[in-house]
């Protein structure tokens, strides 16, 4: 449930941008934690089944500057990949920054992708109560990404954390990433009844997307209070233009940008035998989608305002513990078309 360097997860629970990129050579040893609580104001009071991952570095690789240049290249296709890792983890600061450009298959968001498991999130809290009425499909196979991936990626990435004081941590991580993806696809249907005509259908798509993501995060574990606030802002642009030929021709073109704005607030505090939580997630999400067909377009605009308040009273009686518990749910959404 949680990932550490060093005791510090300035990486913000991008464990990717870490376990892809740190040197062997560089670690001194690796502590696996069992029934690890990552919030400490809760041990011995919530029990945790899952473990933590702390990765000690040698002295040598420590509050000094250390980094990975890789490379490789080939020809009849023209594939290539490059990358750039650099990495100063010390008391006060820890600092990542990561770049790649890859051809062949890698995906970028197997680096940039967050992983959480966070006991305190709201009960029953859906995410994403409205679909996304536009969408880019794509084709699959049952193989292996990286052997169907016809791609052009690239990723920007940098994580920064300042240890402030005693269980006190500001966290600053910002990331950019493009990529490019190209799908082929044909079928044909040939029917025994000869007086029914073949009918063959051939799929080509090619998708543009760009994604710039800020995220500020503040910290506070301690044994008696916990509390932690995120702010994220996430701009995303998704291109694509598809085209049917065969039997019956088509030509689409998709554009899909999006903006949110996230506010995430969590707080914990132990009062004697009673302990107050305090849950907050707030979301804004602006999003101006269209799609043509042929000669035909479709223009299709969605806001939505989103804000989530629980609060939780719990008592502690020795082996048992109750809770109280009340919320609001406040969804405003406009869609315009």
């Amino acid at each position: 449930n949680k990932f550490y360097i060093d005791g510090s997860d300035f990486v913000n629970d991008r464990y990717g941008v870490a376990t892809n990129n740190i040197s062997p050579d560089d670690v001194s040893s690796v502590e696996i934690m069992e029934n690890h609580q990552p919030v400490k104001v809760l041990e011995g009071l919530e029990f945790s089944q899952q473990a933590g991952l702390n990765i000690k570095l040698k002295e040598a690789a420590r509050a000094r500057w250390i980094g990975i240049l890789n490379g490789g290249m080939g020809a009849e296709p023209l594939l290539y990949d490059a990358s750039l890792f650099a990495m100063r983890i010390a008391k006060k600061w820890q600092n990542m920054e990561t770049l790649r450009l890859n051809d062949t298959g890698w995906n970028p968001s197997s680096q940039s992708q967050r992983h959480t498991d966070n006991t305190l999130l709201i009960s029953g809290y859906n995410d994403n109560p409205w679909p996304d009425y536009i969408a880019i499909g794509t084709t699959t196979a049952p193989l292996d990404e990286l052997r169907t991936r016809d791609n052009l990626s690239f990723l920007a990435q940098s994580s920064n954390a300042r240890h402030v004081a005693d269980g006190l941590d500001v966290k600053l991580n910002a990331t950019y990433q493009a990529d490019r993806l190209d799908f082929t696809n044909s079928c044909t249907t040939r029917y025994f009844d000869k007086n029914i005509p073949s009918f063959i259908e051939q799929n080509t798509l090619r998708s543009h997307e760009h994604q710039l993501n800020g995220e500020w995060s503040l910290q506070l574990n301690r044994h008696n209070n916990y509390l932690k606030d995120n702010l994220s802002v996430d701009a995303l642009w998704n291109h694509a233009t598809s085209a049917v030929s065969g039997t019956q021709t088509l030509q689409q073109q998709s554009d899909l940008p999006s903006f949110d704005i996230t506010n995430d607030l969590q707080l914990v505090r132990r009062i004697d035998s009673h302990l107050l939580t305090i849950s907050s997630h707030n979301r804004y999400s602006h999003r101006p989608h269209s799609l043509t067909a042929d000669s035909i377009k479709q223009d299709l605009t969605t806001d939505d305002f989103r804000s989530v308040t629980e609060a939780r009273y719990g008592w502690l009686l020795r082996r048992w513990s109750f809770y109280a518990r009340g919320g609001i749910d406040l969804n405003l959404h406009r869609f315009q078309s």
